[in-house]
Formats: C-alpha cells, sequence, structure tokens
C-alpha cells in the first residue's frame, strides 16, 4: 500500500505510456513522498524503474516508504527550482526520452484522469446507498487530484459542487481561483511560503490544473495551521482514522464552523481524506494543538458537537 491516493494516477499513466511506447524502462519524477511512492508502486508493478527527486525536508515516514517500494532517490533542496533541475540531470543520466520519461505529480492528464476515478466511484459509492452527494471537498496542492475529481462528477452531475481545500500557508489556488484578474497562470506562492505542515500541498497549480479548477470548480478555501490539527485530532479520536495534515484541510471545512459558510444549501458532504502517511511519533508534539485550559476546552468541545450534528465525512 502506499497510503494515499496517488497510485490511480499513477498506475493509469504508467500502464498507458508502457502500452503505447514498451521501450520505456524508466519512469523519473518529484515528490515529497506521495506520488514517487505511487510511481515506485506503478513501476513494481509493471517491471519498471521508478527514479524520485525528493526535497531533503520530506517526512521520513515517506522517503521510507519510497525505499521500500524499490525507489531510486535523489534528494534536492525543498523548492520548486531544485526539484525541476534534479528531474532533467536523472532523466538525462538515464538516457533521456528514449528509454526514459518523466511523469509529472499532477500536470498530467493522464495522471489527472486516473485521480477522477475517485469521483466516479464515491457517487457510484453513494447511489448504492440510496443517497446523493450535493458537495465534494478535495484537498489541493499542485491541482491534479482536484482536476481530476471535479471533471469526473460533473460529467456525472453538474449540480454538485466541488470545493477545493488548501493550507493558508500555501494558498496559491485560492488567490489564484477567486483574483478578479483571473490569470491564466497561477499566482505564485506569497513570501515565506508555502511552510505548511500540509507538505503534501505545497506545490504550486499549473496552468492546466488551474484551468480545470476555472471550469469546474465551485470554490476554493485556505485553511489555517490549527484547524489542520484540530480536524487531524478529532478524526483520529472519533472516527479511528489516521490522516495526514495535507488530508485534514477538507475535513476542516466540512467540520467547523468557520468555514460553514461555503457549505450553504449543502445536506450531503463528502470529504476526499487523500492520505494517511504521518510519522506516529510525530503525532503528540507536531500535528496537535497543545494543551488547553478548562474554558478552551470546553468550547473546544462544544465547537466539536456544533460540528458533528451538522456534517458528516
Amino acid at each position: 500500500k502506499t497510503g494515499a491516493f496517488k497510485a490511480r494516477g499513477a498506475v493509469n499513466a504508467v500502464r498507458a505510456i508502457i502500452a503505447a511506447e514498451p521501450g520505456v524502462k524508466v519512469f523519473v519524477t518529484h515528490s515529497s513522498g506521495n506520488h514517487g511512492q505511487a510511481l515506485a508502486f506503478a513501476c513494481r508493478r509493471f517491471a519498471r524503474t521508478a527514479r524520485v527527486v525528493v526535497p531533503n525536508d520530506a517526512p521520513a515516514v515517506k522517503v521510507a516508504g519510497l525505499r521500500r517500494l524499490g525507489a531510486e532517490i535523489t534528494f534536492c533542496e525543498p523548492n520548486q527550482k531544485a526539484r525541476e533541475a534534479a528531474c532533467a540531470q536523472v532523466l538525462a543520466n538515464a538516457g533521456g526520452h528514449a528509454v526514459a520519461r518523466l511523469l509529472h505529480p499532477y500536470d498530467d492528464p493522464l495522471v489527472i484522469a486516473g485521480q477522477g476515478t475517485i469521483g466516479v466511484e464515491l457517487l457510484e459509492e453513494a447511489r448504492r446507498r440510496g443517497e446523493r452527494v450535493d458537495t465534494v471537498i478535495v484537498p489541493v496542492g499542485g491541482g491534479g487530484l482536484i482536476s481530476g475529481v471535479a471533471t469526473a462528477v460533473k460529467a456525472i452531475d453538474p449540480s454538485v459542487r466541488v470545493i477545493g481545500a488548501e493550507p493558508l500557508m500555501a494558498d496559491d489556488a485560492a488567490r489564484s481561483y477567486h483574483d478578479p484578474s483571473k490569470p491564466t497562470a497561477p499566482l505564485p506562492h506569497r513570501p515565506g511560503c508555502p511552510n505548511t505542515i500540509g507538505d503534501g500541498l505545497r506545490a504550486g497549480l499549473s496552468a492546466r490544473t488551474l484551468a480545470h479548477l476555472r471550469a469546474r470548480v465551485d470554490d476554493v478555501v485556505a485553511v489555517a495551521e490549527d484547524d489542520m490539527r484540530t480536524v487531524m485530532e478529532r478524526v483520529l479520536g472519533d472516527l479511528k482514522l489516521v490522516i495526514e495534515p495535507s488530508a485534514a484541510v477538507g475535513a476542516a471545512v466540512a467540520l467547523l464552523p468557520q468555514y460553514r459558510k461555503h457549505l450553504k444549501g449543502s445536506r450531503h458532504v463528502a470529504v476526499v481524506l487523500c492520505g494517511g502517511n504521518v510519522d506516529l511519533r510525530k503525532i503528540p508534539s507536531d500535528y496537535m494543538l497543545p494543551p488547553v485550559d478548562a474554558a478552551a476546552g470546553s468550547e473546544r468541545a462544544a465547537t466539536r458537537t456544533t460540528s458533528q450534528s451538522t456534517s458528516k465525512l
């Protein structure tokens, strides 16, 4: 298991590429962990080699997962320029385009199509239960997941609202989506960002994924870091599910009252919990809120009760 949704896109892309070009033996990508693990999983399944460029601040649990799945790792500085430069070098060392292929984590139609299967399965599952989802909340990093899910959901039922959720400390999608000038290229991260615990959502949108958001997404919401921590704690305590901070952004929009205005009119809300690759040793220190006094604790408990009465995962 890879612990995240990204195996869908990676398997779809690798299978399609080698069917068309059997001579491709090596796949190269850059990833903080989840897409790299997905690519390694897909390459192992189809007897190919995965070479992954990883920022040197990637979570240890994700690096361990990459190694377990057989990926060849090259570390780089934690920024987009360094990632892309390292990928270009790894690709050249692998023999170039004839035998190696760069598989972008999200700016690729085959990857986006694979991620879209989540939207199909979500609506099918609701229909089997005799229910109808009216809103789907999806985390946003580079935008591949929400591009695929929104495309699938809107094709099946255009009336379903699709809402993106991302960290406030990496809010390029929200700012680009809501910018009145409607740029065709995404806005860059603000200075000092993306410094968020949601490491899987630090990537910026591409022009392709921004176009998907503009065409098919109804809103994009930025979520504060402490709200991500609150929801990680709640999901672990109440649902007994371990989710990573990148998954907590969508759950925060569904569960916390400060984001309820974005769900006006929604009665049946589905949240895509995109991953659970968490270093369990860090949960008490890095991912959870510090202890609170009795008054604040009562207020948080009241908030929890109110949120649970009006929303569900």
